[in-house]
């Protein structure tokens, strides 16, 4: 055994020769002098670190509490949640115990090594990290330990982007012990509160958290042939995120909304003058493309058709719709009469090229009344059309509206 004086350790813990007393550890015993807070006291005589030095009859209890200190980011492409916390344990250790200690002991940071912890670990991480120089450790006077450590990790999040933008997600982030099972530690979550977040440090741009819970599952791991089965606790905190729609509908919604609606100007115009009005439809189709192609950044890329693409393609058609009913009324009104004419006179293709393409005005050769008639034919149809136009799409939008207060409603509740 290992005798110093209060100066010496004193010393030691002023120079970096306290590092050599780890030289003195074996891998399952040790045989060292901490000095306790004021006091010259063995802690880890014989001490043996590993977990079944620790079991009699019952697993080893362990409470744990996290501080979440930022969540930093939700990745949607790649399916991935991002945050640092604070991770603190609390078990009982009673080798540890010194009644002779009036206040808990702080371990060194290079020695918390010396003393078994839990070997704690998050599922479905795909990086996790220990901050360095962020261990704390304390020994209570009849063994109970404290332990506390910082971590940064990069869980695996799924999310489901149907309801984009007014979506919600839900992740979760889970602890369990990596070698034992709940025979031998027993992971459960300290008395209320066993979770701290302060909104104050949120970081994230596009989503807010709406509220966390935190519970225990118990999971059972089978043997090949399933004749033995042992459980482990999962320590699991679900996040609720809620995305701030807002910006999305002011930039996205409300411009291609009100793009549709001066599709109906095209149809004010004269309806001979076709060319002018199919540039003006051109136009607000090619305005309608740069919107979509500028907010793209914001419209996330999944297999499968979300509630703002659905809007933006039944928006796109309508716009679409313009052009063909232009295009439908030039044929009809113009083009097919004077087929029609030519095919009942008889003329030829050089005949037809020396017609004077003023004797024929809509309906080939007609008096003044019958252009009047016609002019006021297309005039109607391009009435009802933008009677026709504006209805159906005020319906779809009350539908949509409607389906997604629907959805918003039933998973708030859920």
């Amino acid at each position: 055994m290992i005798s110093l004086t209060q100066a010496q350790l004193d010393n030691y813990s002023k120079t970096e020769d306290l590092k050599n007393l780890t030289t003195f550890v074996t891998e399952n015993s040790v045989s060292l002098l901490i000095p306790p807070y004021r006091q010259n006291k063995t802690v880890l005589n014989g001490y043996s670190s590993v977990l079944h030095g620790i079991i009699h009859h019952d697993p080893v209890k362990v409470c744990a509490q996290v501080a979440i200190e930022s969540i930093s980011e939700l990745d949607e492409l790649n399916h991935e949640m991002s945050m640092s916390f604070i991770l603190n344990l609390g078990w009982n250790d009673t080798r540890l115990a010194n009644n002779d200690r009036h206040n808990s002991l702080a371990v060194p940071e290079h020695l918390t090594h010396l003393i078994w912890k839990p070997d704690t670990t998050i599922q479905s991480s795909k990086k996790t990290t220990t901050t360095v120089d962020n261990h704390v450790m304390r020994l209570g006077k009849h063994g109970g330990i404290n332990y506390s450590t910082k971590m940064s990790t990069t869980v695996t999040c799924k999310f489901s982007l149907k309801t984009f933008p007014f979506d919600r997600q839900t992740c979760s982030l889970s602890l369990y012990s990596f070698s034992h099972y709940n025979d031998e530690l027993l992971l459960f979550w300290d008395e209320y509160p066993n979770m701290f977040y302060e909104h104050s440090i949120d970081t994230l741009t596009s989503f807010y958290l709406e509220h966390y819970t935190t519970s225990v599952r118990n999971i059972a791991f089978c043997s090949i042939n399933g004749t033995k089965c042992r459980s482990k606790s999962f320590l699991t905190m679900e996040f609720e995120y809620k995305r701030y729609s807002t910006t999305i509908l002011v930039s996205l919604y409300l411009p291609a909304a009100l793009l549709v609606l001066l599709g109906i100007l095209p149809t004010l115009m004269e309806p001979r003058s076709t060319s002018t009005r199919i540039g003006i439809a051109g136009i607000l189709i090619l305005t309608f493309c740069i919107l979509i192609h500028g907010q793209e950044k914001q419209i996330p890329d999944v297999s499968y058709l979300t509630a703002s693409e659905i809007y933006l393609g039944v928006c796109f058609f309508f716009m679409i719709l313009t052009l063909v009913e232009i295009v439908i009324l030039n044929h009809v009104f113009e083009v097919l009469p004077l087929s029609k004419v030519a095919s009942e006179q008889k003329i030829d293709e050089i005949e037809l090229d020396l017609i004077d393409s003023e004797s024929f005005t809509g309906t080939g050769e007609k008096t003044d009344a019958g252009r009047v008639k016609q002019f006021q034919r297309q005039l109607n149809v391009d009435k009802k059309f933008r009677i026709i136009y504006i209805t159906i799409f005020v319906c779809f939008n009350v539908v949509y509206w409607i389906l997604i207060l629907l959805d918003l409603w039933i998973l708030a509740d859920l």
